[in-house]
């Protein structure tokens, strides 16, 4: 049945929303590099693009959210982010433009 298959899918966290599962993908990705690089660094454009512009793009959705903007990141995102020390500033070393 439909519900049995939902369930089994469920098991294996299968992402039912498409865009939920790739922003767990690049926060899994920025935790990675918190591992190899310590808390508080973020990658620079010339070692990862695509996570230094997740990365940027996470500060616009937080400066969105202090200013009562609409905005995709949830209390929980901003809970696992600060997790992993990343601080939302404008500038800090390391990020490039």
């Amino acid at each position: 049945t439909f519900g049995e298959r939902k369930a089994l899918l469920d098991k294996i966290e299968f992402a039912w929303n498409a865009h939920d599962a790739a922003w767990e993908r690049r926060y899994y990705e920025l935790e990675l590099h918190v591992q190899d690089n310590g808390l508080g660094t973020f990658p620079t454009s010339k070692a990862n693009k695509s996570l230094n512009n997740w990365v940027k793009t996470q500060w616009r959705h937080h400066a969105n959210m202090k200013a009562g903007k609409k905005t995709s990141l949830t209390k929980e995102r901003l809970q696992k982010l600060n997790k992993l020390g990343f601080f939302f500033r404008e500038g800090i070393e390391g990020m490039s433009k």
